[in-house]
């Protein structure tokens, strides 16, 4: 099957889905005065019989379908190859690569049936992988970076195609909204559990300039420790933990009172993000 009729059968099966307003969910999440496009894709964002992106896509996280190595994948990507419109796609990018690395350091486990990999110089390098946060060493010309699934082209099941992307539509919003606090709409799997303690995490690194953009909240960090160990001192370590999941979100903070539990939320404008390089 040519990439175009599997375009044209997502856009028709994508009617009855949130997939489907995608661009109308880029409208109210860029403020825009009206749709820039009427689909997902557009003829400008299907290329050949390789791939196609969402319409706007270039500049954002970008919902791709396409053609890879062992059959046909779906998912988000970034692409950092140039062009004439985006000669340095790795500077327009990184904010949308942190607001990424952030959903995923907090949600590890929310696409873990889903596998990331990459490609550089018109090759896949690596082995596939977990998702997980962006490596800083990735973001560099001529690289894409991908997380999503693949499907055999002569088996192509569209149910979980349109499933997975409604899926990412959480991810996207966050990654090209402005919400300082990512939410998943489903519950922790057995409600709230109480976890005491605290979790270690780097307070400093020496980086290159895309590492320390991805990391300038690891002063969050190293607030949040000293927020759990005052308040330890007050309470006992064994009624403080921290990065507590609820069906709200992932607490930073949080003490266990006698009669029930006080949350205490940090909500500073940069979110915690994974640290790289030397430490």
């Amino acid at each position: 099957m040519s990439l175009t009729a599997i375009i044209q059968e997502i856009e028709h099966r994508a009617k009855a889905r949130e997939i489907g307003r995608l661009q109308e969910i880029r409208k109210e999440l860029k403020g825009h005065a009206r749709l820039a496009a009427h689909s997902i894709f557009t003829s400008q964002s299907i290329f050949g019989e390789r791939y196609a992106f969402h319409y706007g896509g270039r500049t954002e996280l970008q919902f791709n379908v396409g053609f890879d190595t062992e059959g046909l994948r779906h998912g988000v990507a970034f692409s950092f190859e140039p062009s004439r419109a985006l000669p340095r796609p790795e500077e327009k990018l990184i904010p949308s690569v942190r607001r990424f690395n952030e959903y995923l350091t907090l949600y590890p486990q929310q696409f873990a049936d889903m596998s990331m990999w990459h490609w550089e110089g018109g090759e896949r390098s690596g082995s596939d992988h977990p998702p997980m946060p962006i490596q800083a060493d990735l973001i560099r010309r001529g690289v894409f970076v991908f997380i999503g699934r693949m499907q055999p082209v002569d088996a192509i099941d569209y149910d979980l195609m349109l499933d997975d992307l409604d899926r990412l539509l959480s991810l996207y919003r966050f990654v090209e909204g402005k919400e300082t606090f990512p939410r998943v709409t489903e519950p922790t799997k057995d409600g709230f559990q109480f976890k005491p303690g605290c979790t270690l995490k780097l307070t400093r690194t020496t980086a290159s300039l895309q590492e320390r953009v991805l990391n300038i909240t690891l002063r969050h960090n190293k607030l949040q420790k000293a927020l759990h160990d005052h308040l330890s001192s007050l309470y006992g370590g064994d009624d403080v933990g921290t990065e507590n999941d609820s069906a709200d979100g992932r607490v930073d903070v949080i003490v266990r009172l006698v009669k029930g539990f006080g949350f205490m939320r940090s909500r500073p404008q940069c979110q915690p993000e994974p640290a790289f390089g030397k430490h």
